[in-house]
């Protein structure tokens, strides 16, 4: 072991308890004694933890760098004192250290520590996990952490100061004591000098301590005592000596007692310069300030006296210059604030204000002599700005008082531009840039008080005092933020001003004089600040400008915003040719605009104010035209639109003069903007202006026509305008050949055409306007044919014929209704018509044409039908139907159009009606049935085409056929004639029948039948015959279709029509066999609907049989089996024996039941099978049950005899369904029995026979 100091065992028991608070078992006595090895030669708290966690094998790449760090340390000092010539035993106590640290890093530290060898690089490595993946040399040990947290040494080292402070508390404690209960009897002085006593002990001992080594802190704690105790000495001789009874009012106490602790808190902060006790000086300075005010001034003059405040700190800052008062500048502005706080209770109609902010002004403006801080200049010169602006209360704000601020502002200019005047004071005293506004507030917001009373001048003149400041200002040293102001404060001066001169409207003018004013700093480079965000002080200018024009008129005479609106255009468009202001150009454009105007109804033009506006575009493309104009923005931007909303505006204006002179005024504003619109086509490619052109043309000329002619032929004279117009192209096409214009020219013209038209139907048809009018619109289409020159003029060729066409075929009409011709001659008319556009259906170039042509074609009989005069002479009119038919028919022959024989077959349909009213018919069911002959005829015909022409034509025909019998169909239904419609539907039956079998339709084939059932039906229906006689019809349409599907099948073969016969037959087939189980009264006893149904199913059963062979479907086979023992049912009920009838379908389906198991040809599910026989067994024995279960002694016979006869035969099929069955029958005739056995002998005998049976 070492000479080093040994611990005691309090040591060794901290240093276990801490290796098991690091969880270092199972080796903290190893952790323990490895840490306590280090202490013991003087090692750090920090190496010894690295140790321990190291011997407990939990050592970190930071342990092993702590304790090679101490021992780098440890050996720096050995070669420091080696040098230095130290004492051996000295160095030998270090070396020992060093050994025990080299020991610690080695992995076996249990040897002795007087021989130690540096343990070798690997064997550290492997002796501390994750050390030998880190090599090279460890950096320099971080800095050691700092000791643990101890109460003991806590109290350890500062014992005396606890001691002293207790001490100190004590006495604290027992003076009160004495105060409150010891001194009980005591006069008041007493117990003040008690108080006192103690503060001065307390201050004593403090001084005393101070002065002996060790005790520095106490005598610290000692004075602070005596420094907070000093109060309390005032306020017990306050309370204590009652000097409140003795004539010492609070303010005279609180001031002599702060003083006191402020001159014993200066000397403090002085001596033991300590920033504390100066900041409790401060604070016994303020209430020393504010106590002695209220003891002098009174409570209304304490603000007065408490804002001397900032020369009072600045003065005993600068008489005491130390760094314990370096907080006295803001207990200056606290002063500051106390004052303004304690001046706000009152009103400021007196003094008080003013002489505080006078006061504080000359207190800052000391304060800075003394000590030159920004600040305080500028808090001065700020509460010189509100003293004189305080004033106007008691001085009052009227008398223009307000000019006061003003006044103060005009040195602060001086000083803020121009310091230099004054040396080194003017820099001392330079105010902020924001002074100035502070002042112009202040003045403004006494001149608008000041206006609010009355004195209608006064925001006037305060408004041009503050721009004659910041044009001083501005003057002495240009800025931008002065240049803001000084711009607002021109305009909202020139508002004022107006309005003090009581001018009225006209201030909007006056204010749009700023506006200029505005533009005059882009002359001069030098006004440069005054241009910045121009663009927002010229539109707030305007806002302004427009804010007072309220209450103006748009009357003759008023010019008012005639002017302010002209002026603010001339000051938008000054900026415009400077380049400034975003869309000044526009902006002047559009206020010269509205000038405009106002300046129309200003000359007293309402009545025709709209050819006078209309004048306005002419100006705007004159001044775009002219050369030395166009080189300005304010003369071309955004020019056309302009022009176009002139126009607009303009147009809308013409229609608040007089109604009676509308026309006119129309006339005249399109007549120059036609002038302005043509003048820009020429010289302008814009993709609006031909129409616009073209528009206002038409429009004008137009106009001119609703004037001059009458209103009859008003639309006629529209439509004539446009055919004129189009002349006029027509002759100047050449030299107005621009893009565009021809389209415009003719979509426009085409529109006026229209509203011509539009204008003629005004009246009841038919008049020669109307003729005229719509003649004029073809003629105008054809002419613009003729005159196509640019696309898309030329693809729309074909249209404009056909529609040309089609308005002279319009005109033609209306002239024949003028003239009242009849249908004889009408028809003439029709068939001139019809046979021109046929042959330009045949000939015509495009499919536009063809199809016109074919169209009106097809109209011709409708129209000669419809025509609303004498149908006279008839027959001339019937023939002349059937000439169209044949028109239309050749027509569509000629030309390929297989779809056209259906309007001419419907043509003939007028014809036979016509033809009717010739002959003299007039009975309705004379005329449907022709009606259904035609619709036969023309269904016939359509199956002799299909010989010579391809289906499609066919088709069309009996389409039309079709139609022609729904139609007669639902007139016969309508005047009840069911037999002639049952006759014709089972005439038309074998068409549609013959019509589908040619075209090979499966899909038609139904409607054969059905046509032919309905018709069957509604024969049936008229003579009132039986419902059974209804499935009977159905039946027979039934197996008729199944044999014409099987005569199909001998020449066609497999053939989805064959196909469709077969389903369709067989369906219908069965419908009507299966409806008689739906009819039950009539498929009674020896009734005709029982032997039908009987019938119907044993045809079924011979259909299905040779349905089965025929086609190969072996199904079939069975369901005849089935039909035909179902047949039997309905013999049964025949001969009246229904309990009978069930017997058949049982045994039917019995035998379906056992032949499909011996059937290889079909192959059925052996559950299906069994289903079948189970299903047909009870159908047998059902019946003979139910009455067995009643106790009917025959039936029970007869079930035993059944169940035998059935178990017999399942024997012999080896049928295990039939033998379950016969069993059941068997069993529950059995149990039936026994009940009845003993009343019933002879049912012994049944029962032998049964059992002989089996």
């Amino acid at each position: 072991m070492s000479d080093a100091p040994t611990h005691d065992g309090d040591v060794d028991r901290q240093w276990h308890e801490w290796a098991r608070g690091q969880l270092l078992e199972p080796h903290t006595d190893e952790a323990a004694e490895a840490a306590l090895r280090l202490l013991r030669h003087g090692a750090t708290t920090p190496a010894a933890m690295a140790a321990a966690r190291i011997a407990a094998r939990r050592g970190t790449i930071a342990d092993l760098k702590q304790l090679e760090g101490e021992r780098t340390w440890i050996q720096s000092v050995i070669e420091d004192l080696g040098r230095a010539g130290a004492p051996v035993d000295l160095i030998a106590r270090y070396s020992a250290r060093r050994a025990e640290v080299e020991a610690a890093l080695s992995p076996d530290w249990r040897r002795p520590a007087t021989a130690p060898a540096p343990a070798p690089a690997p064997q550290l490595a492997a002796a501390l996990p994750g050390v030998a993946e880190a090599g090279g040399a460890p950096p320099a040990p971080p800095a050691p952490p700092a000791a643990p947290f101890s109460l003991r040494d806590l109290f350890a080292e500062n014992s005396v100061l606890v001691l002293a402070s207790l001490g100190a508390f004590l006495l604290v404690v027992a003076t009160v004591l004495f105060e409150l209960y010891g001194s009980v009897g005591l006069g008041g002085e007493a117990r003040v000098g008690a108080v006192a006593a103690l503060n001065l002990i307390f201050a004593v001992a403090g001084y005393l301590a101070r002065r002996r080594p060790g005790l520095q802190s106490v005598g610290h704690i000692y004075i602070a005592l005596a420094a907070v105790l000093l109060p309390l000495v005032g306020v017990a001789a306050w309370t204590f000596l009652e000097l409140g009874h003795r004539g010492v009012t609070v303010p005279q106490a609180v001031a002599i007692t702060s003083s006191a602790c402020m001159v014993v808190y200066g000397v403090l902060a002085r001596r033991l310069d300590l920033r504390p006790y100066g900041e409790l000086a401060g604070v016994a300075v303020l209430l020393a300030l504010f106590s002695a005010s209220d003891w002098i001034g009174g409570d209304y003059w304490t603000a007065a006296g408490v804002a001397a405040g900032p020369l009072v700190y600045a003065a005993w800052e600068w008489i005491f210059r130390a760094r314990v008062f370096a907080d006295f500048r803001w207990f200056g502005h606290a002063s500051a604030l106390v004052a303004l706080g304690a001046a706000v209770r009152y009103q400021p109609d007196g003094w008080l204000w003013t002489v505080t902010l006078a006061v504080l002004a000359l207190s800052y403006l000391a304060a800075q002599a003394l000590a030159v801080r920004r600040e305080r200049a500028w808090a001065g010169e700020a509460a010189a700005i509100l003293a004189a602006s305080a004033a106007s209360g008691p001085l009052g704000v009227g008398g223009g008082h307000f000019v006061l601020p003003f006044v103060v502002a005009v040195p602060l200019i001086v000083l803020s531009r121009q310091p230099e005047l004054l040396g080194r004071y003017g820099e001392m005293y330079r105010p902020h840039v924001a002074h100035l506004h502070l002042a112009v507030v202040c003045g403004l917001g006494l001149a608008t008080w000041a206006y609010a009373l009355g004195e209608e001048r006064s925001l006037a003149v305060g408004l041009w005092i503050a721009f004659a400041l910041y044009s001083a200002d501005f003057y002495a040293e240009a800025s931008a933020l002065t240049g803001y102001t000084l711009r607002a404060a021109l305009v909202l001066a020139l508002a004022a001003t107006g309005r003090a001169l009581d001018l009225g409207a006209w201030t909007a003018a006056v204010a749009a004089l700023g506006l200029l004013a505005y533009a005059v700093p882009y002359t001069r480079e030098s006004m440069a600040p005054l241009r910045r965000h121009d663009s927002l002080f010229f539109y707030g200018a305007l806002v302004v400008v427009v804010a007072n024009l309220a209450g103006s008129v748009v009357a003759t005479g008023h010019w008012q915003i005639a002017a302010a609106l002209a002026i603010s255009a001339v000051g938008f468009g000054a900026a415009a040719e400077f380049g400034a202001v975003r869309y000044s150009p526009l902006a002047a454009r559009g206020l010269f605009s509205l000038a405009w105007f106002a300046g129309v109804d200003a000359a007293g033009a309402q009545g025709w104010r709209g050819p006078f506006d209309a004048v306005l575009a002419l100006v705007y493309v004159m001044a775009a035209q002219v050369r030395s104009l166009a080189r300005h923005q304010v003369a071309s931007a955004s020019r056309r639109w302009f022009v176009h909303g002139g126009a607009a505006i303009s147009l809308a204006l013409c229609f608040t003069g007089s109604p009676d002179e509308l026309w006119w005024r129309l006339a005249a504003a399109l007549a120059v903007i036609a002038v302005a619109y043509w003048w820009l086509v020429l010289t302008r490619d814009e993709p609006e202006l031909p129409w616009l052109a073209w528009s206002s043309a038409a429009g004008g000329a137009a106009s001119v026509a609703m004037a001059v002619i009458p209103d009859r032929w008003q639309g006629a004279a529209v439509a004539g305008v446009a055919v004129a117009l189009t002349g006029g192209w027509y002759a100047v096409r050449q030299v107005l050949s621009r893009k565009r214009l021809p389209t415009a020219g003719f979509i426009v013209l085409t529109v006026l055409a229209a509203a011509g038209i539009d204008l003629a139907m005004r009246e009841a048809l038919p008049t020669w306007p109307q003729a005229t009018a719509f003649l004029l619109a073809a003629g105008l289409l054809a002419a613009w044919s003729l005159l196509a020159s640019e696309a898309p003029l030329p693809e729309w060729r074909p249209y404009q014929r056909a529609a040309a066409s089609f308005l002279g075929v319009i005109a033609t009409l209306i002239a024949c209704g003028v003239l009242q011709l009849n249908s004889g001659l009408f028809g003439l008319v029709a068939i001139a018509l019809a046979a021109a556009h046929a042959e330009w259906s045949v000939r015509g170039r495009t499919e536009v044409e063809r199809w016109y042509a074919a169209v009106i074609t097809v109209a011709a009989a409708p129209a000669l039908y419809l025509w609303p005069y004498a149908h006279e002479p008839a027959a001339l009119v019937a023939v002349e139907l059937v000439v169209i038919a044949a028109l239309v028919a050749a027509t569509a022959v000629r030309s390929g159009r297989w779809y056209g024989a259906y309007p001419a077959v419907l043509a003939l349909v007028p014809a036979l009606r016509v033809a009717f009213v010739a002959a003299g018919v007039t009975d309705d069911r004379v005329i449907e049935n022709g009606f259904a002959v035609l619709a036969w005829v023309a269904g016939f015909a359509g199956l002799g085409l299909r010989t010579r022409f391809p289906n499609r034509w066919a088709w069309s025909v009996e389409a039309a056929a079709a139609s022609i019998a729904v139609v007669t169909l639902t007139a016969m239904a309508g005047n009840n004639d069911p037999d002639a419609a049952g006759i014709a539907l089972l005439a038309f039956a074998p068409l549609v029948y013959t019509s589908a079998m040619q075209d090979r339709l499966r899909w038609a084939i139904p409607f054969a039948p059905a046509a032919a059932f309905i018709g069957a039906a509604i024969l049936l229906a008229s003579r009132s015959a039986d419902t059974i006689l209804y499935a009977a019809a159905l039946g027979v349409v039934g197996l008729a279709t199944w044999v014409l599907g099987r005569a199909a099948f001998a020449f066609l073969g497999r053939h989805p029509v064959v196909d469709m016969h077969r389903y369709l037959g067989l369906g219908t087939l069965v419908a009507a066999a299966g409806s008689g189980f739906f009819f039950p009264t009539r498929t009674g006893a020896f009734s005709l609907g029982a032997a039908l149904a009987a019938f119907a199913l044993l045809v079924n059963g011979l259909v299905f049989w040779l349905d089965s062979d025929t086609y190969k479907f072996r199904a079939g086979r069975y369901a005849a089996i089935v039909a035909t023992f179902t047949a039997a049912f309905f013999g049964a009920r025949f001969v009246d024996m229904r309990p009978w009838e069930l017997i058949g379908p049982g045994i039917g389906l019995e035998l379906v039941g056992i032949l499909l198991r011996q059937d290889a040809q079909l192959r059925v599910d052996m559950w299906l099978r069994r289903a079948c026989v189970a299903f047909g067994l009870l159908l047998v024995m059902g019946w003979a049950a139910a009455q067995t279960l009643q106790g009917d002694v025959w039936w029970l016979v007869v079930l035993l005899v059944e169940g035998a006869l059935t178990v017999a035969i399942s024997v012999g099929l080896r049928s295990s369904t039939m033998l379950a069955a016969g069993g059941l029958a068997l069993a529950f005739a059995s149990l039936r029995a026994m009940l009845l056995i003993a009343a019933a002998g002879y049912l012994f005998i049944a029962f032998a026979a049964v059992a002989i049976v089996l």
